[in-house]
């Protein structure tokens, strides 16, 4: 049984590891959370295995608070998306935080729970294809780092208490010759000890001296268990009707009518596409002219002058382009 601990360490540090690689590839940015798998190992060699670094209480706490001071301090006068930076980065110094400290069961749901939501944060930050391809393994990995923390906390408990079964000591009651009477007396002091008898907890793990607790049956569960819920989230997605249409990136909700009849620019051009537009008589320019001395002028009287009949606005439409192999590209 001493691989428990061992299988469940590598476990929940793989998997906090994972969730700061999935950030930092869903951020676009590789720092701070980058970081996260070296400091990791590290703290699985210093803090679990070796038992030589962690980090006091008072300090963790004072860098707790630290951290949301800073975080809170930077969203100021911040737009959406760089608010949700913010606390990607804010998630990604409490695990360190936490990584370091000395653990008990609570400091182990705590990186679990950090973990998720650094997963969650960066679903919102991208929209890549490959980035879903990491939450089916994320999930997989969660599960059986969850189901290891089960483990580990029985073979905790075990180890404490050692192999056997609890005992009950049993309550006697003296007979008695004294007639009917007594035998009365005997019978409600036999009913009230067997109210009287304390209560036995007995664990819901089975130990099997011939079979190892983490083997191959164990394995097999897990994965079944995974596909399982795969199939369930699978359902969800499939059912559940998603409201991106018609929602700017980070803005707030419009009519799909006024999202398609929208103009502008757009920094992404594909040769061949056909864009729907629509008349739209929200304005999308305003220009106002001034002489050299900073003093307004009349923009038609301007184009009367210059000789023109209404003002004309230049704007780049196409400036760089870029080939993909085996198809021919027209400027």
């Amino acid at each position: 049984m001493s691989r428990i601990p061992t299988a469940f360490f590598i476990s929940i540090y793989g998997l906090v590891a994972l969730a700061g690689l999935m950030l930092a590839f869903a951020e676009g940015s590789p720092f701070p959370q980058i970081l996260t798998p070296a400091l990791a190992i590290i703290a699985y060699v210093l803090t679990d295995r070796a038992r030589t670094v962690h980090l006091p209480v008072l300090w963790a706490n004072t860098l707790g608070v630290a951290v949301f001071v800073l975080a809170g301090w930077q969203m100021r006068h911040q737009t959406l998306e760089q608010r949700v930076l913010i606390a990607s980065h804010l998630l990604v110094y409490l695990t360190w935080i936490v990584l370091f400290q000395k653990k008990n069961l609570t400091q182990y749901w705590w990186m679990c729970a950090l973990a998720v939501l650094q997963v969650a944060v960066g679903s919102i930050l991208t929209i890549e294809t490959s980035y879903g391809g990491m939450l089916v393994g994320f999930m997989f990995v969660s599960i059986w780092t969850l189901s290891l923390m089960s483990l580990y906390e029985a073979y905790l408990q075990y180890e404490a208490g050692g192999p056997g079964d609890f005992a009950v000591r049993p309550v006697t009651v003296a007979r008695s010759t004294g007639g009917w009477r007594m035998g009365r007396k005997a019978a409600a002091e036999r009913a009230r000890s067997l109210w009287m008898r304390p209560s036995a907890a007995r664990g819901a793990f089975q130990l099997n001296p011939d079979e190892r607790w983490l083997g191959l049956r164990y394995a097999r569960s897990i994965l079944a268990l995974g596909m399982a819920a795969l199939v369930v989230a699978a359902a969800f997605f499939l059912f559940i009707p998603r409201l991106w249409a018609g929602r700017n990136e980070w803005g707030k909700n419009e009519r799909k009518s006024d999202a398609i009849g929208a103009t502008g620019f757009s920094n992404e051009v594909r040769l061949g596409d056909m864009v729907p537009l629509l008349e739209n008589s929200k304005r999308v320019l305003q220009v106002r002219l001034f002489d050299n001395d900073g003093n307004p002028l009349d923009v038609e009287e301007y184009c009367a002058q210059a000789g023109y009949a209404e003002p004309l606005f230049r704007g780049t439409t196409l400036e760089n382009t870029r080939s993909r192999p085996g198809r021919a590209t027209d400027t």
